[in-house]
Parts: structure tokens; sequence; C-alpha cells
């Protein structure tokens, strides 16, 4: 026969292991939802060629557009 002492060390280890359980996935979901935030700048180097290939030259003005379609399409967002 098992005494009430044993009955209530199962019990609470039980739910010792369910409140574990419970802050990893709480907080492995709280960090991936904080990482999983949309990047407010864009780090890209690039090097402007002409059409054989060499290296251009001197300033030139870039500019960045984002359409709303892949082909043609009304400009949502435009800088230089």
């Amino acid at each position: 026969m098992i005494s009430y002492k044993s009955k209530m060390g199962v019990i609470m280890l039980k739910n010792f292991f369910t409140v574990a359980v419970i802050f990893f996935i709480s907080a492995i979901v709280y960090f991936g939802l904080n990482y999983a935030q949309v990047p407010q700048m864009i780090n890209y180097q690039a090097v402007i060629t002409d059409g054989d290939g060499n290296p251009v030259n001197g300033n030139r003005t870039v500019e960045f557009r984002i359409y709303n379609e892949e082909e043609g399409g009304t400009i949502l967002w435009s800088e230089s």
C-alpha cells in the first residue's frame, strides 16, 4: 500500500513537471515572436557595371521601387 506522503510526492512532482513544460513552451513562443519581427533596414551591397561587365566609376543615382504586382502595377513605395 502506498502511503499518503508518497501519493502527495508523486502529485507534486507531476505538477512541477507540468508547470516547467508550460514555462518552457511559453518562453519559446515569446522569444520566437520577438525575433520574428520585420527588419527596419535592409543592408545590401552591389557593384554597378556597364553592358560589358566593367565597373562603372563616379556617382550614380539609384532609385528603389516596390510595386503591388510582379509586372506592371502601381508603385507602392519609391525612394532615390
